[in-house]
């Protein structure tokens, strides 16, 4: 069925994404160097000329985190890329580009920093990028005096500059050289020597490390005055010629991607079959297609015995991922109807988690999803949905980062979501205890994902003040000492801030009345010089 509709785009959309995060991802956090091709070709298995704006950002955004195989197989994808989509790969250099000229600019010297310039520096040996740009960014820091980088570029590719260039490869390195006796920082000092020890022996350290792509690809001219503040646009946008770029896509991948791939392993048929790597072709469904999906659902959940049967038959459906949501969102409202929260569903949901993260994946976007639309619900099923997802928090199928989306203050909560969070919390102390729930939230991993509902931030004290009020009244005030006691140094300090004030203001005050009973001495003694002029003139026989 074509896929023209809005809404039926924006599950794709959000499949698509899906699917393109899971595939870098696996490739950036590899702890092996990835040599088999397959991998790779999974990512071009959707239409990532479509989604090519994801590619860019999700490959920008792991190369922050990844690890020292992850950078070797960042580099491979898109070698891969930029030979059989060259737009895609400019793309992905120019993204590169504009988020390390975003940190120059920034003043920005964190480690993100130091990764982009290596990554710019690893596409030009590849030929990726033209060498210009290396010169530019080499003049950016020496406008700015910056030689730490200047010296951090040399490292990584002075021999590429040495051979394109020796002219200004050796103006550099005598630059360099002769601010050494200059009061430089150690760290720059240093890097300044490995560079030149480097550099006298013809880069032969950084030869040998040289990493070249077999297979001829397209090199991108790219310069600093060329980048804008585009940003890679990651949210849905409707497209009128949706169906058109599938099937030119799928031509691509036909004709050109399948047959490369062919060409670096032939058996890689074979491995395809094996793999399951024939090219996706994303399905969404219809408003009715949802509705009998829904209806499935309900009835194999509603004709189980047990929590394991009902997970069971789920299972064997083997659901793509963009419906377990759906299924989800069935099971928690099948739950809501009950007349008390049926550990059933807790049960169910525990299988289901237990599977696949595809399934955790599910249930947390579903939370959120509950979460915002409590007001939809009616009180006795509030009380089923906040027990079952105490219940899940417990079993840690599902972590506690989903609290993320709860702000515990006045301005951005309903009565019905307190009420909510209320019950999930009860059935949390009864399945694990307060001394234990109090234990996790304590954990240092965890608090980035509680502190808008455990505030503690020193420029709003009644935020504070509203959470600890909130978790006494429901008889949980012992998970807010920490709030308890940063509110407490808060209250001190601005007492210390005022009394401060009220001894300057005392201090003021006594100055002010000094000077006052000063005027008035003032005022008094010219009388008493005149007065005593007159009386001596009576007796001198002046007149």
């Amino acid at each position: 069925m074509p896929l023209k509709s809005r809404d039926e785009q924006k599950v794709n959309w959000k499949e698509l994404s899906d699917y393109i995060k899971d595939n870098i991802s696996s490739l950036a956090t590899s702890d092996t160097k990835i040599e088999s091709p397959l991998p790779y070709l999974k990512l071009f298995k959707v239409n990532i000329v479509r989604g090519k704006h994801l590619v860019c950002n999700y490959l920008i955004t792991y190369m922050k985190q990844q690890s020292s195989f992850g950078y070797q197989n960042l580099l491979d994808l898109t070698c891969y890329i930029n030979t059989l989509i060259e737009e895609l790969g400019a793309s992905i250099a120019t993204g590169i580009l504009e988020e390390f000229y975003d940190n120059l600019k920034n003043k920005d010297t964190s480690t993100s920093t130091d990764i982009f310039l290596r990554y710019i520096c690893a596409l030009v040996r590849l030929k990726i990028m033209d060498e210009v740009i290396l010169l530019e960014i080499i003049q950016e820091f020496l406008a700015e005096n910056n030689y730490y980088f200047v010296s951090k570029v040399l490292l990584l590719c002075g021999d590429h500059i040495f051979d394109s260039n020796k002219s200004i490869h050796d103006l550099l390195i005598n630059k360099l050289n002769s601010i050494l006796n200059e009061n430089i920082d150690t760290k720059t000092n240093e890097l300044i020597i490995s560079l030149l020890d480097e550099a006298k022996v013809d880069y032969k350290h950084l030869r040998l490390q040289k990493y070249e792509w077999k297979y001829s690809m397209t090199q991108h001219v790219i310069t600093l005055d060329t980048l804008t503040s585009f940003k890679f646009l990651t949210e849905f946008q409707y497209d009128e010629n949706f169906d058109q770029l599938e099937l030119d896509y799928q031509k691509l991948y036909r004709e050109k991607i399948i047959p490369f791939f062919e060409q670096i392993d032939p058996d890689i048929n074979e491995k395809k079959n094996d793999e399951n790597t024939t090219l996706i072709k994303v399905t969404d469904m219809s408003n009715t297609e949802t509705i009998e999906f829904k209806k499935k659902i309900y009835l194999i959940i509603k004709g189980s015995l047990s929590g394991d049967e009902a997970a069971h038959k789920l299972l064997k459906l083997r659901l793509p991922d963009f419906q377990k949501p759906l299924a989800v969102d069935v099971i928690i409202k099948s739950s809501s109807q009950e007349t008390t929260y049926s550990k059933f569903y807790g049960i169910l949901a525990e299988k289901l988690c237990n599977t696949h993260s595809s399934w955790q994946k599910a249930f947390k976007e579903i939370f959120i999803e509950n979460y915002n639309n409590c007001n939809d619900y009616e009180p006795n099923q509030l009380r089923n949905i906040g027990k079952f997802w105490g219940h899940l928090l417990a079993t840690d199928y599902v972590g506690f980062e989903v609290f993320q989306c709860i702000h515990m203050n006045q301005e951005e909560t309903t009565p019905a979501g307190r009420v909510y969070i209320k019950f999930i919390f009860q059935e949390l102390v009864a399945d694990l205890g307060v001394k234990e729930l109090k234990e996790m939230l304590e954990e240092p991993y965890i608090q980035p994902y509680i502190s808008n509902m455990f505030p503690k931030d020193d420029t709003d004290p009644e935020k504070i003040r509203f959470s600890i009020n909130y978790f006494t009244a429901i008889k949980l005030g012992i998970l807010t000492e920490p709030m308890r006691e940063k509110l407490l140094k808060l209250e001190q300090n601005k007492k210390e801030i005022e009394g401060g004030f009220d001894h300057k203001n005392e201090f003021v005050e006594a100055n002010r009345e000094r000077r006052r009973r000063g005027r008035r001495r003032r005022s008094l003694s010219p009388e008493r010089r005149i007065s005593a002029n007159k009386h001596s003139s009576r007796y001198s026989g002046h007149p």
